[in-house]
């Protein structure tokens, strides 16, 4: 669904609530039915002209969030090349005042949006230099920049202004275009919005991992994998002791280490010893207890700036104009990791000791009685050594 159809399909309720200046006004739905019919046609009067100027600040502020993207997108030396035609020539008395790139970007906005966004692409963003400071950050090809840059700077600033859409108005938005889903990311709500259909769930592909069918010596030929699924940790950390290789650190690490020093890359740590500080801080005494470090502040630039240099130093956007951001809805159906199984020697187990038999005293004292018993039984003679002695 275009950003058009958008609007005039959540003019009334969802987007007005989105609107940083909206219409102080309550809304027509909350007003009592009237009988008479002057009073109803003014009323319709009065819909028809709060709809018209809700429509008016929403597409005002769509223009602003997607210019203020594509400025944002730039240096601060090409907001400068951007701004030369707008230049404030500053006099003796009252020198040009310190820019930022914040500075440049609220004062280019404001330019862009008094000239009007069409009217500033064809005169300015057209022609060269400015021409070659904005291609490499849009997806509108050059000689297209009259006709489409535009309508791509509207797109992502309505894309912006969906960003800038409380949660909760997005799913509204999404039950009225009676699309079914239960997130709550905005970016998928937002794809959702701007698409006009759920989108499917990505499905990453299997990854298979590669190693050798046998256990090699270790050698720089051998990759990650092969290492890893062929020799146990004590294995390389006697590797490591033999190599005086540092031994600490989790499997992975080890491995690292194995294979830089393998290929003639690793670099032993050296053990630096700290040196004792003399000259140590005392904490300081009451009489002495430092006084709080002075606020820095920054200089007004200019007196039509005060009450509007609130916005913070935001990030610089990764996307061109005119380029959707993927959903990063999670994947429920993300299949694991294919490992090649490979028949890998396992270690004997160690022989578990028995724990030593306890002995009750009835057992005791039976074993006690047999003992005394036996050592008084008198012991027979043996018949080979009589028959021995006999003959002799």
């Amino acid at each position: 669904m275009s950003m058009v159809d958008l609007i005039d399909k959540f003019k009334k309720t969802t987007l007005r609530e989105s609107v940083k200046q909206g219409v102080d006004k309550v809304p027509m739905s909350e007003l009592e039915p009237l009988d008479n019919k002057r009073d109803v046609e003014k009323r319709n009067q009065d819909e028809k002209a709060e709809i018209t100027e809700v429509k008016a600040q929403v597409r005002s502020k769509i223009e602003e969030y997607g210019v203020k993207y594509l400025f944002r997108l730039l240096t601060q030396a090409q907001l400068e090349v951007l701004y030369s035609p707008f230049e404030e020539k500053g006099t003796d008395d009252e020198p040009v005042p310190k820019r930022n790139k914040m500075y440049l970007i609220r004062k280019l906005t404001k330019k862009v949006l008094a000239l009007s966004l069409n009217n500033y692409v064809k005169n300015f963003a057209s022609k060269d230099p400015y021409k070659s400071i904005i291609a490499p950050h849009v997806v509108t090809k050059p000689e297209n920049f009259v006709s489409q840059l535009p309508v791509d700077i509207r797109n992502t600033g309505f894309e912006m202004f969906l960003w800038d859409t409380p949660v909760v108005t997005l799913k509204k938005m999404v039950a009225d275009l009676k699309l079914d889903t239960d997130s709550n990311t905005p970016d998928f709500l937002i794809k959702c919005i701007l698409t006009g259909k759920v989108p499917k769930p990505k499905k990453a592909k299997p990854v298979v991992v590669e190693f050798c069918e046998t256990k090699q010596k270790l050698s720089k030929k051998l990759s990650y994998q092969d290492i890893f699924q062929h020799y146990y940790l004590e294995e390389l950390q006697d590797f490591c002791r033999e190599k005086e290789i540092k031994i600490s650190g989790t499997k992975r690490e080890v491995i690292q280490r194995i294979m830089l020093f393998l290929r003639g890359e690793y670099v032993p740590s050296t053990k630096t010893t700290k040196t004792p500080d003399t000259a140590a801080a005392k904490k300081p005494t009451k009489a002495e207890k430092p006084a709080p470090a002075a606020a820095e502040v920054e200089e007004e630039s200019s007196e039509d700036e005060e009450g509007e240099d609130d916005e913070e130093e935001l990030d610089t956007p990764q996307s061109k104009v005119g380029e959707q951001a993927e959903s990063d809805e999670e994947d429920d159906d993300t299949e694991d990791v294919a490992v090649k199984p490979v028949a890998k020697a396992e270690k004997p187990p160690k022989p578990v000791e028995s724990a030593p038999k306890t002995v009750t005293p009835a057992e005791k004292k039976k074993n006690t009685t047999e003992k005394i018993a036996k050592q008084a039984t008198p012991t027979t003679p043996n018949k080979s050594k009589k028959t021995g002695n006999q003959s002799t």
